[in-house]
């Protein structure tokens, strides 16, 4: 089962950040545009549809998620995420399936995101509803803490 280790934070001065990111010798490895649907049943698992443009490539993804305190700013998140790119066929096929399963949709947006290849982690600068998140997915908290600390007068929380 894979496990995924984040943790998010709300930002100031986006241009700043990447600066500082970049001077630490980040990589930036992508940037792209997410639409995203979240379908929950009220319990431990929830579904996330992903539609991602990059480069004049669409790609859909379907993944899996334990709840892992979502949406916690400023606090680690270690949770289960199984994810898997489908044809946009199969992921209107699969949306009807998650549905008859019970799951409803509940959330629903959309976010501009750079991602940066850091000191083993990656780091995903978001930018939704005119603000910027940075989430870092990392698995030595030794590496985090070079991050944070170069970043942490533009951490709101």
């Amino acid at each position: 089962m894979q496990k995924e280790i984040e943790i998010t934070y709300l930002i100031k001065d986006l241009t700043h950040v990447e600066e500082k990111l970049l001077g630490l010798g980040a990589v930036l490895t992508s940037t792209k545009i997410l639409n995203r649907d979240i379908y929950q049943d009220g319990g431990d698992y929830f579904f996330r549809v992903s539609e991602e443009r990059a480069n004049d490539k669409v790609s859909f993804y379907l993944t899996l998620k334990s709840d892992g305190n979502a949406n916690t700013v400023g606090k680690i998140k270690n949770a289960i995420e199984l994810e898997r790119e489908f044809s946009k066929v199969q992921i209107k096929t699969l949306i009807n399936m998650i549905k008859l399963l019970g799951f409803k949709k509940t959330n629903s947006y959309q976010k501009t995101r750079k991602t940066y290849k850091l000191l083993d982690c990656e780091c995903c600068l978001d930018i939704m509803d005119n603000q910027t998140y940075l989430e870092i997915e990392f698995s030595d908290t030794k590496n985090l803490e070079k991050i944070v600390n170069n970043i942490k007068d533009y951490i709101i929380k």
